[in-house]
């Protein structure tokens, strides 16, 4: 599947807006009927290290003292809970994944257009993979909505909130959470190994069955190859100047220089692009590694949401802290606008 053909099959089409994975979640049916989702297999993780609580420190200063606390404490996790089960991910999962869409939802206005999406889905682009739909607690619950949804055909509604949470990592309040919820759902509470996190106000402009395989190459798609797949924002930035075309989404260096790690946007060949995570294709099993320092960069809002633009572009940081920079795969920003009928950056392919 060429890249450009990729970026056709979704729609930027209303922007505006560990750990044993290899283990099943299972489900259960609460009182009132709705799924929820049982304690992951991956949070019994034998001998797993636990976050302790006295190392939050309030303030700023605190805040980058318990980001790196934590930082070890996640680094002692990956390596005792998931290093095996992300070397031998691909393989082992290759034959019997389970592959869906899953969209973060909650409350009347976002599940109203959810429905409208998994209705195009269903009646007009007849897709048949099965569908998530993940909202947060109680106060998002909307029983009309839901019963709606859940009348289409394979669509599950799920409520985070009884998803066991990770002790390994710093304690969040789920109901407060804003961009970095899609980051929770994606790393806990989907039920896929392989997935299209779709936004609730995202809808596809063709059958998105067939990016989790389609290619043209003999080495399989984009997808195939690398177990990830992303799609670029409206903005990118070169060495130290301000962010072009989107001076509101600027990053700071700062959230790559914490953690010792190169600023990607110093490299004077390419600019860097910006990610829009409105969409996005991940493979839970063979990244397991990278959805912890997902979360982990997503659970310390403060200090990283002063360096970053909500959740989307942690997902490429999440990556350098995995040590899997390289595997991040995003598509040319050439074809992104080109499937939107812009005009392509100056510079890029």
């Amino acid at each position: 599947m060429r890249s450009g053909h990729a970026a056709r099959l979704l729609a930027c089409a209303l922007i505006g807006t560990a750990v044993c994975f290899l283990v099943p979640f299972k489900l259960s049916r609460d009182s009132s009927g709705l799924v929820a989702v049982d304690q992951p297999a991956h949070l019994t993780c034998s001998g797993a290290p636990v976050r302790k609580a006295s190392s939050w420190l309030p303030g700023k200063p605190g805040a980058l003292r318990s980001l790196h606390a934590d930082e070890k404490t996640v680094a002692r996790y990956v390596k005792k809970c998931i290093a095996d089960l992300a070397t031998g991910g691909k393989d082992a999962k290759a034959s019997r994944a389970t592959v869906g869409i899953v969209i973060p939802a909650g409350g009347k206005a976002m599940l109203s257009s959810t429905l409208a999406v998994a209705t195009l889905l269903r009646e007009t682009l007849k897709s048949s993979l099965p569908l998530e739909v993940v909202y947060n607690g109680p106060e998002e619950h909307d029983a009309p909505l839901i019963s709606q949804l859940q009348a289409l055909q394979n669509v599950t509604c799920l409520d985070a909130r009884q998803v066991a949470y990770p002790r390994h990592h710093p304690p969040s309040n789920l109901k407060g959470l804003s961009f970095e919820f899609k980051a929770f759902i994606l790393a806990y509470v989907t039920t896929f190994d392989q997935v299209l996190m779709l936004d609730a106000d995202n809808f596809p402009l063709r059958k998105p069955d067939d990016l989790f395989t389609s290619s043209t190459t003999s080495q399989g798609s984009l997808f195939e190859q690398h177990g990830n797949l992303f799609w670029p924002d409206f903005g990118q930035k070169q060495g130290n100047t301000s962010s072009i075309l989107a001076p509101h989404l600027d990053m700071k260096p700062e959230a790559y220089t914490t953690f010792n790690l190169s600023v990607p946007w110093e490299d004077p060949t390419r600019p860097h692009v910006f990610t829009e995570s409105g969409q996005l294709l991940f493979d839970r099993a063979r990244h397991a590694d990278v959805l912890e320092w997902l979360w982990f960069l997503n659970s310390h809002r403060r200090p990283v949401f002063d360096w970053v633009w909500g959740d989307k572009d942690t997902y490429r940081l999440a990556f350098a802290l995995a040590g899997k920079l390289d595997s991040f795969q995003q598509v040319c920003a050439w074809h992104a606008c080109h499937a939107c009928g812009a005009r392509p950056y100056p510079g890029l392919p």
